[in-house]
């Protein structure tokens, strides 16, 4: 509705708040479910763009992909030479990302992964919840050379005092022990000859 290019807002409504409504953007060559088709939604390159999902008080989702199909999904953000940023949540609310439900992977390809200041971050692995099921393991290990390069250093270092503070300390502590149970071991060890060497 509106005029294009008038001031004010223009909006393409589809279906309405009583029906359930579906848009299929079809483009490039083939056809949905034979050949692979090209599908987009282009913003306008010389004005900021912004996609809303759900309203204030209403959930909404991306889904990228069919749940049927064994295919690759891909979400490419910013592939050109500028700065990118993904933003979850404001400074005010609770957000949550989950990444990689099951058993995928993370790859990061980023050399430094950065927390916010000021307040106390924690990396851990969720309480089993299933009956006499042990604790899934965490583990944090450097890369492994290649030839003649060396395997690569594990560094664990507390905070660096200010000025009249005292530096941070590094604890590391085995699990706690149960009424019947021995408390974690810890254990620092060298390196492990390995076959042949």
């Amino acid at each position: 509705t509106g005029t294009p290019g008038a001031n004010g807002r223009n909006y393409v409504t589809v279906g309405s708040n009583a029906l359930a409504s579906k848009t299929l953007l079809l483009g490039g060559t083939g056809t949905t479910g034979t050949t692979a088709a090209t599908a987009a939604i282009g913003l306008s390159s010389d004005t900021a763009g912004t996609i809303v999902i759900g309203g204030p008080a209403q959930t909404g989702a991306i889904n990228i992909g069919d749940s049927g199909s064994s295919a690759v999904s891909t979400i490419n953000i910013g592939t050109n030479a500028q700065a990118n940023v993904i933003t979850v949540g404001t400074n005010t609310t609770t957000a949550a990302l989950t990444l990689a439900a099951g058993s995928g992977n993370i790859n990061l390809n980023a050399t430094t992964v950065s927390l916010a200041k000021e307040v106390a971050h924690t990396l851990s692995v969720a309480t089993s919840t299933t009956a006499d099921t042990i604790g899934a393991a965490l583990t944090i290990a450097a890369a492994t050379g290649f030839g003649t390069g060396n395997g690569g250093a594990l560094a664990l270092n507390g905070g660096a005092a200010g000025a009249t503070g005292a530096g941070g300390a590094v604890n590391i502590t085995g699990g706690a022990q149960t009424l019947t149970g021995a408390s974690g071991a810890v254990t620092i060890a060298s390196g492990t000859p390995t076959a042949g060497s």
